[in-house]
This record gives C-alpha cells, sequence and structure tokens, in this order.
C-alpha cells in the first residue's frame, strides 16, 4: 500500500472486492503457492491489488464477512448471524457518498433481518387449504420439523400456548437426554418442540445421547398440566449418565 495519500484524480472509478473465506492464500500461485495451478486467479492477481496484511477476526463465511463489512469482529459478541438492522455496514457509509455498491454472494441473508440464526423460515396458508394436499401414512419424505428452546421453562411455556390455541398434543416424549412435545400443523406436518439438557454429548460417552422413548402423560383443554412440566430437570437426571 502506498505510504502518501494518492490524487483523488488518480484513483480508479469503480472497484471489486473478491473475498475466498474458505481458501487458504497458500494455496494460490499469486501468492508463490506451486501446489496447486490457479492460472486465471494469478492472471487477475497481476490486475489487481492483493491484501498481504490481513488478519481474519472469524473464519466462517458469514462471520468473515460480517467483520469485513461493519469493521466489527463478530465472534466477540454473537456466534453466527446477519448484519443487525441497527449496525452499518460500508455499503451503508458508500451510499450515503453516491456511491453506488453491489454483492455477489451464495449467502444473501448477510442482510436479511431476522436471518440472525443464518436462515429465515417463512410460513405461509394454502390459498386453498381444503383441496391442499395432505400427508399421508407410510409416505416417504420428510418426518417432522423440531425447534430447541433454551430452557425447560420455554418447553413448559410452549406447552401450555399450544392448549390455549386448541392444538392437541399428539404425545410427549422424555429421550433421556431431551424432553419433546410432538403435535401437527393445520396441513399434517409433524412438528417437535424439545429441550434437550446442558452438555448431553459429555454426560453419556460411549453410549450416545441415551435417546430413548418413554412415554410422558399428556393432557387437554380445560385440564392442568402434566406433573412433569413442573419438575426440576433435568437435576432429576444427575449422575444418570457416565461423567
Amino acid at each position: 500500500m502506498p505510504e502518501q495519500p494518492v490524487p483523488a484524480e488518480t484513483l480508479p472509478k469503480n472497484a471489486i472486492v473478491v473475498l475466498l473465506d474458505s481458501l487458504n492464500r497458500h494455496m494460490l500461485g499469486s501468492y508463490g503457492s506451486r501446489e496447486f495451478a490457479t492460472p486465471h486467479l494469478d492472471r487477475f492477481a497481476q490486475r489487481a491489488l492483493r491484501f498481504e496484511k490481513h488478519y481474519a477476526g472469524a473464519l466462517p463465511c458469514i462471520p468473515a464477512r460480517h467483520d469485513i463489512l461493519c469493521g466489527a469482529l463478530d465472534f466477540l459478541w454473537k456466534p453466527w448471524g446477519s448484519i443487525e438492522i441497527w449496525e452499518q455496514s460500508i455499503a451503508s457509509a458508500l451510499r450515503e457518498a453516491d456511491v453506488t455498491t453491489m454483492l455477489i454472494s451464495d449467502h444473501p441473508h448477510l442482510f436479511e433481518t431476522g436471518g440472525e440464526n443464518f436462515h429465515t423460515l417463512d410460513v405461509f396458508p394454502n390459498p386453498d387449504p381444503a383441496n391442499a394436499p395432505r400427508p399421508q401414512r407410510n409416505q416417504v419424505g420428510l418426518f417432522h420439523i423440531a425447534f430447541e428452546v433454551a430452557s425447560y421453562a420455554d418447553l413448559r411455556e410452549a406447552y401450555r400456548n399450544l392448549i390455549a390455541h386448541d392444538v392437541t398434543i399428539d404425545h410427549a416424549t422424555d429421550h433421556v437426554s431431551q424432553r419433546s412435545i410432538y403435535f401437527a400443523d393445520p396441513d399434517g406436518n409433524r412438528l417437535e418442540i424439545y429441550y434437550e439438557m446442558p452438555d448431553a454429548l459429555a454426560r453419556y460417552v460411549g453410549s450416545g445421547r441415551g435417546d430413548q422413548d418413554a412415554p410422558l402423560a399428556v393432557t387437554g383443554p380445560g385440564e392442568p398440566l402434566p406433573a412433569w412440566l413442573d419438575e426440576d430437570w433435568p437435576a432429576l437426571r444427575r449422575g444418570s449418565g457416565p461423567a
């Protein structure tokens, strides 16, 4: 990089930043590698500005791009996610300066509101629900979709909300390492909400997570919640699995 500022009139009017976040630079001929032939990238690098003093704050794709676009180290405060609505990316700053920017990426959800957990889930009603195809018994396809909650209290609250909205709980299961409730959406697709005990894999070293199928009681509208929802779980399991 030049030591002295370059006059504005001599700067290029267009710039393209190429980022290969899953490719080590030591694999490229333009950085001295002889292990693989990368002639096209090498020719491109001869006419481009190569960066040689960049230190990645995060190596996975989305966090690495967040670091560069926002000038903030993603992994210091969140594990993975999109650009937050309150952050100002370099693209926003350039837009305010009347500079047009464009992103070509296989990760467009970097800019999606609600993509904080890598992907979003959109649910919408069928325009003709009476004639919508229904899942058939023994049909090959998706078995069910599972949603993990952050605490056992959240599982209890999910159960209470389902009952309050007249959703039939099909069954509930104690899988030893987790407890789950199962039900269906209006189209008949099976759904699961579960809470898994902390460090489940470490608790059951050598035997997996102890995934078993002990049935738990279920109740309906107007009935008291099952007693197992008020248990101090997984404290009841302490000492039941190998250390």
